[in-house]
């Protein structure tokens, strides 16, 4: 079996990091997308995770993170933390230009990440400090 999630994201990398739950597919190629658009690695810093994970580390009891398993392979649902540096703003811009164009509604510019996600209300940015 495949440690590839997609052609540049492992499994590893975008599970939760408690019991293994990973995005879906179609999530990922939209991800894929953006790194694709970046033209540069990206670094992910979570991904996927279930509500006990989610629980432990603080996360919104609602977090466009949270996955049960029981989601559809196309269902684009979804969130992940792309790591960048507070210096970077060159790569924070093709991060959320690429979001953009590929149909991310929620996208957090932080102090040391980009949050992007696919909430189904009406696209919203903001920015927020790294935990």
């Amino acid at each position: 079996m495949s440690d590839k999630m997609t052609r540049n994201f492992t499994k590893e990398e975008v599970a939760c990091p408690c019991c293994g739950l990973l995005p879906t597919y179609a999530f990922m190629l939209m991800v894929q997308g953006v790194r694709d658009y970046a033209g540069v690695p990206l670094s992910v810093s979570s991904c996927a995770r279930c509500e006990t994970h989610n629980e432990s580390i603080g996360g919104a009891s609602k977090s466009h993170h949270i996955v049960d398993g029981n989601e559809s392979q196309d269902d684009k649902h979804g969130a992940i933390d792309i790591r960048v540096s507070p210096k970077d703003g060159v790569l924070r811009y093709k991060i959320v230009a690429g979001a953009v164009k590929l149909g991310f509604t929620g996208i957090e510019i932080g102090t040391h990440h980009v949050h992007l996600d696919t909430r189904k209300t009406t696209p919203f940015m903001w920015t927020g400090v790294s935990k």
